[in-house]
């Protein structure tokens, strides 16, 4: 089976939230966004004690009670504006962050067409720039959302199949099954 296809931003952007509402791919995430919190609550209570402490001139009491009320402030301020979905909101933040630090090389490469030519023995994948095989045995896993066949290689690395592509939704579906049974059936 082949499937050719050229991905666009959408389908990265797809993808992104594919992540940050899935339980088993946003764990890492999750901490991601915890640790920003994290770093935002202690920037806020630092620059708040320094701002009382010279406004007091010099006072440390002042300071100190001024960047408790921060402490106590800032994770209810950055809940609120998260809408209380701080994972996703932030999340989504920090995604679009990196997709803005993506190389035009990376985006360029991303934007290619390419072939996918699915045999018993494994996954082929052409562009104009490169051909990866790999064995059934060395792709982690495929997943199908609502909008793409996701072909994870390994942890960072997956292949976005997007369902725009297809005449319908049981090509669709239909490329997605033939996509895991040779992987399945694979020995």
């Amino acid at each position: 089976m082949e499937i050719n296809c050229q991905n666009k931003i959408e389908d990265q952007k797809e993808y992104i939230d594919f992540l940050l509402q899935s339980k088993e791919h946003g764990r890492d995430l999750r901490v991601s966004v915890v640790k920003f919190m994290l770093v935002v609550q202690v920037i806020i209570v630092i620059v708040l004690f320094l701002i009382a402490w010279i406004l007091s001139l010099g006072s440390w009491r002042e300071g100190l009670q001024f960047s408790l009320l921060g402490l106590i402030l800032s994770p209810i301020i950055l809940l609120v504006r998260s809408k209380l979905r701080p994972v996703y909101y932030y999340g989504k933040l920090i995604f679009e962050k990196s997709l803005d630090n993506l190389s035009e090389k990376d985006k360029n490469n991303f934007l290619l067409p390419k072939k996918f030519v699915i045999t018993p023995e494994g996954l082929q994948v052409e562009s104009s720039l490169a051909c990866h095989k790999w064995k059934w045995s060395a792709i982690e896993k495929i997943l199908l959302t609502p909008h793409l066949i996701v072909i994870f290689i390994d942890k960072n690395y997956t292949y976005l199949i997007p369902k725009r592509i297809f005449k319908s939704e049981e090509d669709f579906l239909g490329a997605y099954r033939h996509i895991l049974e040779s992987k399945n059936n694979s020995v």
